[in-house]
């Protein structure tokens, strides 16, 4: 070979190997492969134009987002359809589009709401605030299963859960997305959460997910709920030590149980807004808890609102300051491109605002859960798997989730002097029995499969359709309780005016009755996203409804022995003044938002001799004006006047308030209160120290049912720390455990305690279990009658 055809040869070849980087390498396509290594090779193979695209979830018209974004694909796109199989279809289409128009065909990933149900047509489980009420972990974790087992089964690669929300004011609108106000009870359910929906697997967001789980993305980053006045998107006013040993504690045990995504909340905290608080993201969230690599996605056009908060100068700039934060996606709502920011990190990176390496380091995080979602090797949904939504063993989880949820507050005839639940086929009355079944969210006016009373049952955030049968208390009544009852129905008044021409037709048919059934509450519209109160009363014409109803029973000669009252709420209510209606009904059930079996739920609660076996996981303030007060939240930090006054008896717990001039600052019920059939006593209450790092302290006590009905109890230990130097709190909730007992029957409960919720913020505010003795305390609610014993450290 001559010299001159070597070098022709040696040319071609320096030529070839000089284009091999646009000769798309097949290594990230090979799913035997780590996900770290999967993306580092994609990720060299991407234009910036590419990169970004992947920071966008373009929450609007899928149509717009395909003729805008087909050539470099997309981060994130909302599932769309009406129904299972309409979403898969939708969901496919829109996949096959962008990854044959796309250059690098690098598939969508699909988001939905996954609070408490997963896909139109699929199973409505109770929402957070009645799986709080719970106090079972077990039943979240199962209910978090089935959401993933539906979400996936058409094509939902993340949802938007668990929500870590710890709501203490309850004029917030959006209190039943939570599930408590508590710290530690809330973290359970975060952990709970997680291990549903994703798997117990802890290999972090470089792992993979199988086919029957989702990517938990849990929001709102953080302290949302504790803003000033109750109201959505206003000023958290709260130290750093509140916020990190209340408000920040479930997103710790969230991060360490592998949760992979967070959204950032609407508020400031100490003037920083929460989508620009590198502090709060990077620092605390990614470092401190070891969430490095998980996604953090904006809320709807929330970076925008940098520049309304006058924060940022623009858009490029706020876009900038999100990025460099820690928000990796922009969640881009509606279809008003000029608030979407991240569609200006062009002009972010021209203007020197932020660097390649920033976006780089975003669009892995994106890419990884790609990756660990299978969607680059399996981006097609499989139709056939949408036979398992809503299947009868979901819908018998959603009917043992609502009976968990439900809690009695009030359990008692006057009359008869002893408890009326459970309400067995009453002898000193006629038979059949006439039972009035009366309120707005007792029954439905018209035919429409989604009246109020039934979206009212179901509560905010759910996916549901016509295909899911979602029956009335009226309709449980009618279909469950047998010929032995004359079931009426009346509405009575609305929820969301005052209007009370309804009423007296509600007092003809309860005066024609053995029993009313009042099912009262709150509708989406007094209780939801945007619809923060100023007042915690029933809303409308609802108090004098009940008031009309109670003056009927009263009325000489009347016919009406009993009234119980059901509650389908969003968040506590109260019944006016001094809550004096209370004094008159004989049994108060609440329900919050008990999904689609909470009405035969309610039913066979109220009618059948079902136990309820819920507890509050909120405390319940007297009125508007006792919020934060002395008793609500319980969670209090000690004050000096309780002590120094004295002008009230000790509580069970030695706690003496300083009271309010009209009333108690005392709560109408206490955190952790619920009644239950059996009645319960405790002894032996001891504690161990264990070598167990995570569990260092063990606690046991027995607990005997002396009632005469078997019950469920759920024993909770508080825990009061030792001196230190800052004022610590009244108590702290650190463990429980639910349990059924029969007439007679004791039981001794073992209860680890986590080193996490026995630790505090020291001095120098280092996360530790401080030196001293530590006084534990048993009992049945926050301020039950309590046996103690102490442990040292």
């Amino acid at each position: 070979m001559t010299l001159a055809q070597l070098l022709i040869i040696a040319t071609v070849t320096l030529a070839v190997t000089s284009r091999l980087p646009m000769v798309l390498s097949q290594l990230y396509k090979d799913p035997s492969q780590p996900i770290h290594e999967r993306v580092a090779d994609l990720l060299k193979e991407m234009t910036m134009d590419e990169k970004i695209a992947q920071l966008l979830e373009v929450y609007s018209d899928s149509s717009y987002a395909h003729d805008n974004y087909a050539k470099t694909g997309v981060g994130w796109l909302p599932i769309p359809g009406s129904t299972p199989a309409d979403s898969v279809s939708k969901r496919n289409q829109l996949q096959q589009l962008f990854m044959n128009s796309s250059r690098l065909h690098i598939p969508v990933g699909f988001t939905q709401e996954t609070l408490h149900s997963a896909t139109k047509g699929g199973t409505v489980f109770p929402m957070p605030v009645t799986q709080g009420c719970s106090w079972n972990v077990t039943t979240v974790q199962q209910i978090a299963e089935a959401v993933a087992v539906e979400a996936s089964a058409v094509g939902i690669d993340v949802g938007f859960s668990p929500v870590l929300n710890m709501i203490t004011d309850p004029r917030f609108g959006r209190l039943s997305e939570g599930f408590s106000e508590e710290p530690t009870l809330s973290s359970a359910y975060a952990r709970a959460a997680v291990a549903g929906l994703q798997g117990d697997s802890h290999g972090g967001p470089y792992s993979y997910l199988d086919d029957t789980h989702i990517l938990s993305l849990a929001k709102h980053y953080a302290a949302y709920g504790s803003e000033a006045g109750g109201q959505n998107a206003a000023p958290a006013h709260i130290s750093e030590r509140t916020l990190r040993e209340v408000y920040l504690k479930p997103w710790r045990a969230f991060a360490q149980s592998g949760g992979r995504g967070m959204m950032a909340s609407h508020e400031t905290i100490d003037s920083i807004p929460c989508h620009a608080n590198s502090l709060l993201i990077n620092d605390i969230l990614r470092t401190e808890f070891n969430f490095t690599d998980g996604i953090a996605i904006s809320d709807c056009n929330d970076i925008g609102v940098l520049v309304d908060y006058r924060v940022a100068q623009n858009s490029s700039h706020a876009a900038a300051k999100a990025l460099q934060a820690g928000v990796d996606i922009d969640l881009m709502c509606g279809d008003s491109p000029d608030k979407w920011s991240y569609n200006k990190l062009h002009d972010s990176l021209n203007e020197g605002l932020i660097t390649n390496k920033d976006i780089e380091t975003a669009c892995s995080r994106i890419l990884a859960a790609k990756f660990a979602s299978r969607l680059f090797d399996e981006p097609m949904a499989d139709p056939s798997r949408i036979s398992i939504i809503n299947n009868s063993n979901h819908r018998s989880l959603a009917y043992d989730a609502a009976i968990e949820g439900l809690v009695l507050l009030k359990n008692f005839d006057e009359t008869l002097g002893r408890p009326l639940l459970p309400l067995q086929h009453r002898r000193d009355i006629k038979s059949p029995i006439s039972l009035a079944i009366i309120g707005p969210n007792a029954g439905c006016t018209n035919s429409s499969w989604m009246c109020d009373s039934v979206s009212n049952m179901l509560g905010p955030y759910t996916q549901h359709n016509a295909d899911v049968e979602v029956k009335t208390v009226y309709q449980a009544a009618v279909d469950s309780l047998g010929p032995n009852y004359w079931v009426n129905f009346s509405r009575g008044c609305n929820i969301d005016d005052n209007k009370t021409d309804m009423i007296a037709a509600a007092v003809d048919t309860a005066m024609r009755s053995d029993i009313a059934i009042l099912v009262l509450g709150d509708s989406l519209h007094s209780c939801g996203e945007w619809s923060d109160r100023d007042s915690l009363d029933l809303p409308g014409a609802q108090l004098l409804l009940l008031e009309s109803i109670i003056n009927v029973k009263r009325a000489p000669n009347s016919e009406l022995e009993n009234i119980l009252v059901a509650l389908v709420n969003g968040r506590p209510a109260t019944f006016g003044p001094n809550n004096a209606l209370l004094d008159s009904i004989d049994v108060l059930l609440v329900g919050f938002r008990p999904g689609q079996m909470g009405a035969q739920a309610i039913i066979d609660v109220l009618m059948r001799g079902v136990e309820p076996r819920g507890r509050l996981a909120q405390s319940w303030p007297r009125s508007v004006g006792q919020v934060h007060g002395a008793a609500s939240p319980w969670l209090q930090e000690i004050r000096g006047k309780w002590i120094a006054n004295s002008r009230s008896k000790p509580d069970p717990d030695g706690r003496i308030y300083d009271p309010y001039v009209n009333s108690p600052a005392t709560p109408l019920f206490y955190f952790g209160y619920g009644l239950s059939f059996g009645r319960f006593n405790y002894s032996n209450p001891t504690a161990t120290m264990t070598k167990n790092k995570e569990h260092p302290v063990e606690v046991s006590v027995t607990v005997l049912n002396t009632g005469k009905q078997p019950g469920t109890e759920v024993v909770q230990v508080y825990l009061q720390d030792p001196v230190v130097n800052h004022v610590r709190y009244w108590k702290r909730l650190v463990g429980f455990q639910k349990i059924f007992l029969l007439t007679g029957q004791s039981k001794t409960v073992n209860i680890p305690l986590r080193m996490d919720d026995i630790a505090m913020y020291d001095d120098n505010m280092k996360f530790r279990i401080v030196e001293g003795t530590y006084t534990l305390r048993f009992g049945g609610h926050s301020s039950a009658d309590t046996f103690t014993t102490q442990i040292s450290f």
